[in-house]
């Protein structure tokens, strides 16, 4: 199944796989959604609407969406090098069912018969 992260928290099993590949995907997609906020952040501010002034100058944080940008671009080199494919094609994983063993069913002790006289 193709997935688009949209939060952090669905990617950050990658981020912390034994597998370097793996941790690479979580790393790309990671730096794509900061990217995503980071823009998203700029335009509201250059709009009006951002709800709070920024305690750093806007130009600096254009600087700082241009080199993740640039870093982004070189994932994706590497990635064409190192043949790692950073589409997510996962399922997310699920928590292992605990298993509870059962107490053994008690036999119910059969009543006799009551004789009618």
């Amino acid at each position: 199944m193709k997935i688009q992260a949209t939060e952090i928290r669905e990617i950050a099993h990658l981020l912390v796989s034994d597998d370097y590949k793996q941790r690479f995907v979580g790393e790309y997609w990671e730096l794509k959604l900061r990217i995503e906020k980071l823009e998203d952040h700029i335009r509201k501010h250059r709009i009006g609407v951002l709800g709070f002034v920024p305690d750093s100058d806007v130009h600096l944080l254009h600087e700082q969406l241009e080199h993740m940008r640039a870093y982004l671009e070189i994932l994706k080199d590497r990635a064409i090098y190192e043949k790692i494919d950073l589409t997510l094609n996962y399922t997310p994983p699920q928590q292992e069912p605990e298993v509870v063993e059962a107490e053994p069913v008690k036999e119910i002790p059969k009543k006799k018969p009551v004789k009618k006289s």
